[in-house]
């Protein structure tokens, strides 16, 4: 893979695709930048969440690798990632998590397909959501997290799987946050033949 080049209004460049720093302990934890898997770049950028989080608040982050080409995700890597899609919302929903979605951003990142969002009600959910996806997607695929960040703190739990970023957040720490947003450019995964009533209200659940 060439050399990934990103910018946050700072114009600052970097071959280091992530760099672990820290992760968030609340909404003041974005004023300062830190988030998980921090990049710190002059504004808090991390490059698998794909936003600056600064003094200036929250944008998206341009990410351009030098090659085109060395970036370029054949079928068959693109239907693997969405194995891993599919093995996580599975083991999220057998859980009750909480409005499961799921991202494609592979047009707009390039170094990562889908990005997964779950809640859970408390760390106790949270802890055991990511237990659950961890162990599915090992069971079941083969493969496991490149690294977690955030489990001590279980607000937000961020698992990266490289072409795969699985995020478990506390409700309230979604809502502050609100990736969905942020990346409302990116389409949304159709997961309704995975989890049939997916996405709709857990009252009988609660």
């Amino acid at each position: 893979m060439g050399g990934i080049a990103l910018s946050c209004g700072t114009g600052s460049d970097t071959s280091q695709r992530l760099v672990s720093t820290g992760t968030p302990s609340g909404p003041s934890s974005i004023a300062s930048g830190k988030t998980p898997l921090d990049v710190d770049w002059g504004c808090g950028t991390h490059a698998a969440l794909g936003f600056c989080a600064g003094n200036s608040g929250v944008r998206p982050l341009n990410l351009v690798t030098s090659s085109q080409s060395d970036t370029a995700h054949s079928s068959k890597l693109h239907r693997e990632s969405r194995a891993l899609v599919d093995a996580a919302v599975i083991a999220a929903d057998a859980k009750l998590a909480e409005e499961l979605v799921a991202l494609d951003v592979s047009e707009l990142l390039g170094v990562v397909d889908y990005f997964v969002i779950a809640s859970g009600r408390n760390s106790r959910q949270v802890s055991t959501l990511v237990d659950s996806i961890e162990e599915a997607t090992k069971a079941k695929i083969d493969r496991g997290p490149l690294r977690v960040e955030g489990v001590k703190d279980a607000t937000w739990v961020l698992m990266d799987y490289g072409d795969v970023v699985v995020h478990v957040f506390l409700d309230e720490t979604r809502r502050f946050y609100d990736l969905e947003h942020l990346w409302s450019g990116a389409p949304r995964v159709d997961l309704s033949q995975v989890v049939p009533g997916v996405g709709k209200e857990r009252a009988s659940r609660s």
